[in-house]
């Protein structure tokens, strides 16, 4: 009995490799953004990889509102506290 072997798997475009994230602010001012939530966990706020994709978006004219209470395992309860903050602060992009 033969199987069928071929499939399609259509995905997002993926951006990876050394100064990737200092790209993220072009990335998105791109696509119209203009506030964003910047969504990171409480342990990493402050550090190179957050304080880049800061920089990167306010270099390129995008306000930037923190959410910096992801969850190791998320919830329901966690991902309905960052829609409720998102609704609440007015961001179009994340």
């Amino acid at each position: 009995m033969a199987h069928e072997t071929i499939f399609t798997m259509d995905t997002s475009a993926i951006k990876f490799g050394a100064g990737a994230t200092h790209e993220v602010g072009d990335d998105l001012a791109a696509l119209g953004a203009k506030r964003t939530m910047l969504v990171t966990d409480p342990n990493l706020t402050g550090s190179i990889g957050v304080e880049t994709a800061r920089a990167a978006l306010i270099e390129a004219g995008i306000e930037v509102v923190f959410f910096d209470q992801v969850r190791v395992e998320p919830t329901d309860a966690s991902f309905k506290a960052a829609i409720e903050f998102a609704v609440s602060e007015g961001v179009d992009s994340f």
